[in-house]
């Protein structure tokens, strides 16, 4: 028996959905090839906003689907959404550092690390801030 509401699974089903679009963009390789265009110059890349768009469409959409809930309830179900969106991107790099999954997914190297962790390295403070940076509070 779930004790979670219809409104939390909602929220957590559609989180894992928007993180296996992230992580799929990821290992086919977009995010890196997008890297390089420059949407707004010396700021952010297509890349960046492609790493960042699946957590703040969820975030939208979560927000809307519930308006009638305290705002206390929406910013907690945005940010569940943000971090649950941000766990297999999150699980990538912490295999990616224990495991060479190059030979199997050619994608995933050291372009793509750098790229989900905001140059920072395969850290805790590089996942705290890829889990911040997708939590959709800029």
């Amino acid at each position: 028996m779930s004790t979670l509401s219809p409104t939390w699974r909602a929220v957590i089903r559609s989180s894992l959905i928007a993180g296996g679009v992230a992580l799929y963009t990821a290992l086919i390789g977009m995010l890196v090839a997008f890297d390089e265009r420059e949407v707004v110059r010396n700021s952010f890349t297509l890349g960046q906003l492609l790493l960042v768009a699946p957590a703040v469409l969820v975030g939208w959409l979560t927000g809307r689907q519930s308006s009638q809930a305290p705002g206390g309830q929406l910013l907690l179900r945005g940010l569940v959404a943000g971090v649950v969106t941000s766990l297999p991107l999150l699980a990538l790099l912490f295999v990616s550092s224990l495991v060479n999954l190059r030979s199997v997914l050619i994608n995933v190297d050291r372009d793509l690390v750098r790229l989900l962790s905001f140059d920072r390295g395969v850290d805790l403070s590089g996942a705290a801030m890829l889990a911040g940076a997708l939590s959709g509070r800029y």
